[in-house]
């Protein structure tokens, strides 16, 4: 991996994890399950998403709002801050003894492996930043997530990294973006593996962890900062406060 290219970031408190997303663990039809999740998030948050300008309709926009509120979805929440990465790293008291990750990839290399046709699409000019994609590029060349699963043929399963149409204060406190995959039943690892230098994890031991916890504690890059408002607040004196 070039260092000196554009590169995204996602923290995890145990380095054995992969990158499955929350859909995949709800076993069953995931299609189906996905359709469902998603009718019901647009309905049961209806009066919320219409007073947040959520274009309900859009269903990558709405699956990034589900995603980022803790919805089960096949996206992935990444960051282009590398200290996002490290708090989510280090931030759960009960995996300290625990050797965490962050996971740092270049989504350039990723999407050069996309079919040509949807590459075409969905890599056109006015990037919102090298290798990341706009929202309202994966709409035009997918308008429905259907659309993606019938580009799953092949060993290398598609697989991008997008910038939401829509930010609230947390998404944008975050840095954050997303990654998708061509296959609801895949794991973006098992993709990342088949594309050469695109992808690497920096181990953080449990030593180390601590180390980074209180560096960025000392620094105000925490929960209050990464999570505005009384979420933010009481996850911090939580985690603060345990005994």
């Amino acid at each position: 991996m070039d260092a000196n290219q554009f590169c995204v970031f996602r923290g995890v408190s145990n380095s054995s994890w992969t990158l499955q997303h929350s859909l995949s663990r709800m076993g069953g039809d995931l299609g189906a399950k996905e359709r469902r999740v998603l009718d019901d998030f647009r309905d049961f948050a209806n009066l919320e998403l219409k007073a947040q300008a959520v274009e309900v309709e859009n269903p990558w926009q709405l699956m990034a709002v589900a995603q980022h509120h803790g919805t089960p979805t096949r996206l992935l929440d990444w960051s282009r801050n590398q200290d996002v990465a490290l708090h989510f790293a280090t931030s759960d008291r009960r995996s300290w003894g625990t050797e965490g990750c962050v996971w740092v990839v270049n989504p350039h290399l990723v999407h050069q492996t996309l079919p040509a046709l949807l590459k075409q699409d969905l890599c056109g000019s006015g990037e919102a930043a090298p290798g990341l994609m706009r929202e309202r590029q994966m709409l035009r060349a997918l308008p429905a997530v259907a659309d993606l699963d019938r580009q799953a043929v092949g060993p290398v399963l598609p697989a991008f990294f997008f910038e939401p149409g829509w930010a609230d204060a947390r998404i944008k406190a975050q840095n954050g973006l997303f990654s998708v995959v061509g296959d609801v039943a895949s794991d973006l690892a098992d993709v990342l593996e088949t594309v050469p230098r695109c992808a690497r994890r920096v181990h953080i031991g449990p030593v180390l962890k601590l180390e980074v916890r209180r560096k960025l504690d000392a620094s105000g890059r925490d929960e209050r900062s990464y999570f505005p408002g009384f979420d933010g607040v009481s996850a911090f004196l939580g985690r603060n406060h345990c005994e």
